[in-house]
């Protein structure tokens, strides 16, 4: 329940003083120091956003090693965080801030639409990548997906996206209020319009609109996801996996699925942490609209909706910090990184790359010499190398089907 414009609804004290009445100055009036501290702080996180995200595309985009599932999906996710740098954080602070329409007429339903939609996807996509991981983790030998059908599934969550998020916009009119302080006697103006009715039914059917919208975008997922990685943790910390195993290679495995598998708790983490607040407000400007008539509303929607627009901009340096392939192509694609992430050579990665281990054993006196890949797109196959004598007979190597998680 995002909605891109709730202080300036036309049920808001912000903005209903030309309907009811009320004047203008009962809300608090921010202070130019506040204003500009205010506009530092949306510009920045609006364009932070864009470049650390722009760059997590870029390496998706042209690092054949980057082109997994998991990162297709990251990706799509980055993408989601670029609209919404472009798109919600500037123009919606720009109207919030003014009490005023300035931009044009099209955008008042554009720009609800478009914030709606990218934190759909945005919450859509973390939940299809911890479908992915809980699949590939507590399902190993199961067939890996294809590349095409994660691209079926982004396409879906596009599409469920837009579903969800085009009422919100239908639902915004472009108009020009009465305004006592302008010197015609009114602004232009983007707020919620219901049309010639205004019937108990029609507000009901909107209530229930946006609280399905929240039970859908927020709780719901984040319950799945809360789920999934719960199993997950108790498979990979709480278990150890049977049979004979090669400890090095068996434990460097384990602490690559581990490393990813934080890496992706922090960003849901982070997600609901940012989220929560906005997700209170709006609900509460739904449930207890007296609420529209304390003074310093006006602060708390601003906190709340930075909070909640900070998140586009946080996960990119989760990835440098969490995972070494990201962390190392950041280093190759910027070198001014490279004082920070270190360069290239040092960061250690060498596991993202094809590599091939020739390994030999032995059954029923026969020695035998088998191969595993290692590889960010491809599973990697573990034999278990027992020595000669050691063997008893009838024995077969302990081959497992594993998957590198970075």
């Amino acid at each position: 329940m995002e909605q891109l414009d709730t202080p300036i609804r036309n049920d808001s004290s912000l903005t209903s003083d030309w309907e009811s009445g009320n004047s203008t100055g009962s809300l608090y009036d921010v202070p130019p120091s506040v204003v500009i501290l205010l506009s530092f702080f949306y510009g920045l996180i609006s364009l932070m956003a864009f470049i650390g995200n722009a760059l997590v595309i870029y390496v998706v985009v042209v690092a054949p090693r980057m082109r997994t599932v998991t990162n297709y999906y990251i990706a799509n996710l980055a993408i989601a965080d670029v609209t919404i740098a472009l798109f919600a954080i500037p123009f919606q602070f720009h109207a919030a801030l003014l009490q005023r329409w300035d931009l044009p007429e099209f955008m008042c339903q554009f720009c609800p639409t478009v914030q709606i939609l990218s934190v759909n996807v945005s919450i859509f996509t973390l939940v299809a990548i911890s479908m992915d991981r809980y699949r590939a983790i507590m399902y190993p030998l199961r067939k890996k997906p294809s590349k095409l059908f994660s691209n079926i599934v982004i396409l879906c969550i596009w599409i469920l996206s837009l579903t969800f998020a085009l009422p919100l916009g239908l639902f915004h009119t472009f108009g020009h209020v009465p305004d006592p302080q302008s010197p015609n006697g009114e602004k232009p103006f983007c707020y919620i319009d219901f049309g010639n009715t205004t019937s108990n039914a029609t507000m009901t059917t909107f209530k229930y609109y946006s609280f399905s919208l929240v039970t859908v975008e927020y709780f719901v997922p984040l319950a799945i996801i809360t789920f999934a990685y719960s199993r997950i943790s108790y498979r990979l910390w709480g278990t150890k996996t049977p049979g004979t195993a090669q400890d090095e290679r068996d434990h460097n495995i384990l602490q690559n699925k581990k490393k990813v598998i934080k890496m992706l708790v922090v960003v849901v983490s982070i997600f609901a942490f940012c989220w929560m607040p906005w997700q209170i407000y709006a609900t509460t400007m739904l449930t207890i609209p007296e609420v529209n008539s304390y003074r310093y509303i006006n602060i708390i929607f601003f906190v709340c909706h930075w909070l909640a627009m900070s998140n586009s901009c946080y996960n990119p340096f989760i990835y440098g910090v969490y995972s070494e392939k990201f962390r190392r192509e950041f280093s190759l694609r910027l070198p001014c990184l490279r004082p920070i992430l270190g360069s290239p050579e040092k960061t250690g990665e060498t596991r993202g790359a094809p590599t091939s281990q020739a390994q030999e054993f032995e059954v029923n006196g026969v020695r035998h010499l088998a191969h595993s890949h290692n590889s960010g797109d491809y599973p990697l196959l573990g034999v278990d190398v027992r020595r000669p004598g050691k063997s008893p007979r009838g024995s077969r190597p302990d081959v497992r089907m594993c998957h590198n998680f970075d």
